[in-house]
């Protein structure tokens, strides 16, 4: 599948306010792109499964604890529950970037003029930063909540 991918120059011709002509040079992928799409679909449907696996486990997790017998804590509940929020709105905003940004591949109408591109662009750069944050931030929170938690 990737021996196919083969890089090309693209020319980029930019106009400026004076009317002089530009010619810039990009290294950009020749020939078809159902690569990085199957990469992106790909990458979409394991975050919904793993969301929907978390989603699941600390579901189960919540019907043990609201059992009349335990003796449950709201701080507990809370936790839970933010470790969800926390996973989905960490990862979310990114997928949701890429799965848009494959709008664009596919030449679907307003998501091909250049200011929604750009805009795409920059969402999916903040929302990266976001998603790859919460693995570092994940770990963290894990270390100074986990005592409470398994305490409880």
């Amino acid at each position: 599948m990737f021996n196919s991918v083969v890089y090309s120059p693209v020319e980029l011709i930019i106009e400026d306010q004076n009317n002089s002509t530009n010619v810039l040079q990009l290294c950009d992928f020749d020939g078809e792109i159902n690569w990085k799409l199957e990469t992106i679909y790909l990458q979409n449907f394991i975050f919904v499964v793993a969301f929907v696996i978390i989603t699941f486990c600390y579901t189960v997790i919540l019907a043990r604890l609201l059992r009349p017998t335990s003796h449950t804590r709201k701080k507990t509940v809370q936790l839970i529950l933010f470790i969800v929020v926390f996973f989905f709105l960490g990862w979310g905003p990114y997928n949701v970037a890429i799965f848009l940004d494959s709008l664009i591949a596919w030449g679907i109408s307003p998501f091909i003029e250049c200011d929604i591109s750009k805009s795409i662009d920059y969402w999916i750069y903040i929302s990266r930063m976001m998603a790859f944050s919460h693995c570092c931030l994940n770990p963290v929170f894990y270390v100074f909540m986990g005592i409470k938690f398994r305490n409880h």
